[in-house]
């Protein structure tokens, strides 16, 4: 064996590998359960895009600090669509905001992952305001994330190469025109597309304490504020109760439904006529995959 390889590091590397292969495993289930009542969702940030870009690339550049584009897909399993959501870095950062306005907005335009507190507490007020019944957020093993947004973002890439981009507009348009099977949603500066979610959830729920040691997260409708936490498929999931005391009292599911409704009121579209369209999965069940 080479030098500095020891069996314990031998058999936390089995581990890793086999944690992996299980949760490839669960994805490649999810991408096949599919229905009218059942949306799987993959999300994640592509690598960052940079204007100017041209197909050759002054050497210059190489000593200079390109304006920063972002770019976050949403690859929608049931009909094999993906959206890419564009802005710049004077619109906004990544973070669980951006990630949580984005889900927000994808959920009230096409229905109806950053593994991150803010984003599981915000799945879970989707299902205590009755938007789903039952929500399932899980995570690829770190090393291993391969997905259906990273297929999107190499057409992005590959287009991307040999077009010239020296406005947000042109950017826009190279990434729209990469692929016949996605969506580009832009985000200008100003837009009112991006809230601020952070201190809402806070006020509704505890934190969930080691959310990093674990893939499967999943939240049921029948059961206000619980959160079903799990290491792989094959682990024994945990409890936890998110919801906060007043004076005793645990937060109810209408207390949940007019702070959010007060934070985006774009939100009361998914609960005011849940049957509006076929697209619409009020009610039933979502799968969401993230990196």
């Amino acid at each position: 064996m080479r030098g500095g390889v020891t069996a314990d590091k031998t058999e936390e590397l089995g581990r890793h590998t086999e944690s992996a292969r299980l949760m490839r495993r669960e994805y490649k289930h999810d991408k096949t359960s599919c229905s009218s009542d059942h949306a799987v969702i993959v999300m994640d940030y592509s690598q960052n895009l940079t204007i100017p870009s041209e197909s050759n690339t002054p050497s210059q550049w190489y000593f200079c600090s390109l304006f920063s584009v972002s770019c976050f897909g949403i690859y929608y399993e049931n009909d094999g669509v993906q959206t890419n959501y564009i802005y710049d870095e004077s619109t906004s950062g990544k973070g669980s905001d951006q990630i949580n306005s984005m889900l927000a907005y994808f959920i009230e335009t096409k229905l109806v992952p950053n593994k991150n507190n803010y984003v599981i507490k915000f799945l879970l007020t989707l299902a205590d305001m009755g938007v789903f019944e039952h929500v399932d957020y899980k995570f690829f093993v770190k090393g291993h994330t391969k997905n259906s947004c990273d297929r999107g973002f190499g057409h992005i890439r590959k287009y991307m190469v040999t077009a010239e981009c020296w406005t947000m507009a042109h950017v826009v348009e190279a990434v729209n025109a990469a692929a016949s099977n996605s969506v580009t949603v832009h985000v200008p500066r100003g837009s009112e597309l991006f809230k601020s979610y952070k201190s809402v959830l806070t006020e509704l729920y505890k934190r969930l304490d080691g959310v990093q040691k674990y893939q499967i997260f999943s939240i049921d409708s029948a059961m206000p504020g619980v959160v079903a936490y799990k290491k792989g498929p094959d682990s024994d999931a945990v409890e936890q109760d998110l919801r906060r005391k007043i004076d005793g009292i645990l937060t109810a599911k209408e207390r949940v439904v007019r702070i959010m409704i007060m934070q985006n009121a774009n939100l009361m579209s998914m609960l005011s006529d849940p049957h509006k369209d076929v697209h619409n999965f009020a009610g039933n069940v979502l799968t969401a995959l993230g990196d």
